[in-house]
């Protein structure tokens, strides 16, 4: 498969871009339930007079727009025209003072396709199939490995010096044990429990606690053979924090491993391993603008992420879609007439632990103390599961998703009326002081900064991997989750940046 390169930083720690939810995800769901006497969110503003929405067929011409540039891991070619694009849309639709401001980083390149393991026949190594596998975060260098191919026991005698596969199966996914936390859910089908699904992040895998086992006898290489998953080697992430440059781990598909374990168990014990990784050091940019308020200096921050691990339909074009819905909604609403400042943010590095967004916080202290409200939209998405063969299912239905919401009286009694009112399902609302250090998404740098956050995120099978592709888009998500953001907003005008922190509750 065809693609160009990404980035990552030198020491990759095992937060990777957000952090495993742990226990929130292993605990037993309970009843939760939509509470309180909230306002009608069609209350706020002239509904009679307000411009029309984003249509859902818009929205999707820019996803496809911005999954057409290609895979764009931070710094990467595609990831740069997609920044160049929404600098033109955003000033196409009257957003002003759109420019780009520069996030240093150092790119990690590495090209599908380009890394192989090849089992040897008995004259020697050139002349077997290579099988494809993708290179794990921290391989920072090409090499190529070629050594003894032995299958992981669960004991470490033979693998010093070996080229070591490991079954690596990947977690369940619950969003119903996190739901059970919430601070309300809409879930009027009652199916939200329903939905268990791999985890696409690596580093929450059972198996990633046997890799620094491993690692420890010093193997030559480790291939994680990925089980109970889709059948490709190409997910972005990284088994654990103990590993360095010097011993190469990489992905496999789950054929690959099968294939492997049979060249073990008829005796062809040795393999080559090439892996094709570098890193670069490059300036990538946030996307920024704003549309000026004639009622308020109060700030209502719209944000996503223009990077993606691979071609990032949902993760994070779809993001990318909703800020310029906002943005092109919003700019109908006359300056006079508009209940806030708002501030549209696509920002640079999120797979670089939201280096972007760490940025613009830092970049912005004034706008900080103005900002009212961080709303960052994020992955919603079709559900699809993985059948015993490694074959997608395709649920046909949203993928659950959720809000981390600063638990403001004023601010989560406006989400859950509008949720009911636009009939947002399989949806609720998470507090992200429940995080020691905060939510785990992009929001992360606004809500440490002391903004109040109202941050959409879900956890799909194909979150981390080149299979989030445009038939993994939901229109009718898209629609009502930026319907959500318009009437949460217009429901807290007359409110202030001072007055929704201080109504925040511990």
């Amino acid at each position: 498969m065809n693609s160009t390169k990404g980035h990552q930083p030198r020491r990759v720690p095992m937060a990777l871009l957000y952090l495993s939810l742990g226990g929130l995800l292993a605990c037993p769901p309970s009843p939760t339930t939509d509470a309180g006497t909230e306002p009608d969110a069609g209350n706020a503003g002239d509904a009679g007079s307000r411009p029309p929405l984003p249509s859902a067929a818009e929205m999707r011409g820019w996803i496809e727009a911005v999954v057409r540039e290609g895979i764009r891991r931070p710094g990467m070619a595609a990831d740069a025209r997609t920044e160049q694009r929404s600098v033109e849309w955003l000033t196409t639709m009257g957003v002003e003072d759109v420019r780009l401001e520069p996030v240093p980083l150092t790119r990690w390149n590495t090209v599908e396709g380009e890394s192989t393991v090849e089992v040897c026949a008995a004259g020697g190594c050139g002349a077997g199939a290579k099988l494809t596998v993708f290179p794990s975060l921290g391989v920072e260098s090409p090499r190529t490995v070629t050594a003894p191919l032995v299958a992981f026991d669960g004991g470490v005698a033979g693998i010093t010096g070996a080229i070591v596969v490991l079954n690596y199966p990947m977690r369940r996914f619950v969003p119903a044990a996190l739901a059970a936390k919430a601070l309300f859910v809409h879930d009027p089908e009652s199916n939200l429990s329903q939905t268990n699904h791999p985890d696409s992040r690596p580093q929450n895998s059972p198996a990633a606690m046997q890799v620094p086992t491993i690692l420890r006898a010093r193997p030559a290489a480790i291939i994680c053979g990925l089980e109970n998953f889709f059948d490709t080697p190409f997910v972005f992430g990284v088994p654990t924090v103990a590993l360095s440059d010097s011993t190469p781990v990489v992905f496999a598909s789950a054929s690959t491993r099968a294939a492997l374990v049979r060249a073990i168990e008829a005796g062809r014990a040795t393999a080559r391993l090439s892996v094709v990784a570098s890193n670069e050091a490059v300036i990538t940019h946030n996307v920024v603008g704003r549309l000026r308020s004639a009622l308020s200096t109060d700030i209502v921050l719209f944000g996503s992420h223009h990077d993606g691990p691979f071609l990032g339909a949902t993760e994070d074009a779809a993001g990318v879609a909703l800020v310029l819905a906002q943005a092109r909604y919003w700019s109908q609403v006359p300056e006079a007439q508009r209940p806030f400042e708002f501030h549209f943010v696509l920002t640079s590095a999120h797979l670089q632990r939201s280096r972007g967004a760490e940025a613009w916080v830092s970049a912005h202290p004034e706008l900080v103390a103005r900002t009212m409200l961080d709303v960052h939209l994020e992955t919603p998405a079709r559900e699809f599961d993985v059948d015993a063969a490694s074959r997608p299912i395709d649920r046909s239905r949203v993928e659950p998703h959720w809000f981390y919401t600063t638990k403001s009286a004023p601010l989560v009694a406006q989400l859950s009326a509008a949720v009911r009112q636009v009939d947002y399902r399989r949806t609720f609302a998470v507090d992200p002081a429940m995080f020691d250090d905060g939510p785990p998404s992009d929001s992360k740098a606004f809500f440490k900064a002391g903004i109040p956050v109202l941050a959409h995120i879900s956890n799909p099978a194909f979150y981390m991997t080149i299979e989030d592709t445009l038939d993994k888009v939901s229109d009718e998500a898209n629609e009502q989750l930026s319907r959500v953001v318009i009437e949460v907003v217009w429901g807290l005008q007359g409110q202030t940046a001072t007055s929704l922190r201080a109504g925040v509750e511990p």
